[in-house]
């Protein structure tokens, strides 16, 4: 009896074993930076605004998960209210080019040091809704992003996602 036990249990291990993951550390090393998807992302680049937007990205029927980078120009060191006005032009571009509304933003920080926004947006018609995390970074500017239903977006895999991203350098 106990061996058989033991035999069944070891099957069950091994099949939870060969089982996919539910979650992938992705890591950047161009953008110096990690998340956690649900799957592999796709990755892309496409041209914003003159800049190079570096994109990680994973789809699902409800929604998108997404961590973009960009190199801004080098104009030596930013005063705190040019960082700002940076934030707030691409949180008002992000909003432009989705047609979103804004409902709710809030000033962050990550790691205690780099400035940030937490931008929601509403989608047009009830679609749908956006929600945009944005860092500043040493002339980088990040952004992770959840769009999709609403019940997607204030779910617990959209909170997970925006806050398992993390600096490598």
């Amino acid at each position: 009896m106990t061996t058989k036990c033991l035999t069944v249990l070891a099957v069950f291990t091994l099949a939870g074993a060969a089982r996919p993951a539910d979650k992938v550390e992705y890591t950047s090393k161009e953008g110096q930076y990690k998340a956690v998807f649900k799957a592999k992302p796709t990755e892309k680049e496409e041209r914003v605004m003159g800049l190079s937007v570096k994109i990680a990205m994973l789809e699902t029927p409800d929604g998108m998960f997404a961590v973009a980078f960009a190199d801004m120009p080098k104009r030596g060191r930013l005063l705190d209210n040019q960082i700002d006005k940076g934030l707030e032009t691409a949180r008002d571009y992000m909003l432009k080019s989705a047609k979103a509304t804004l409902v709710k933003e809030e000033q962050i920080k990550l790691e205690k040091k780099y400035p940030g926004r937490d931008v929601t947006a509403e989608l047009p018609f009830g679609s749908g809704m956006i929600r945009c995390r944005m860092y500043a970074v040493d002339g980088r500017v990040y952004q992770i992003m959840v769009g999709g239903t609403v019940g997607f977006v204030k779910g617990t895999d959209a909170e997970s996602f925006l806050s398992s991203f993390w600096l490598t350098k």
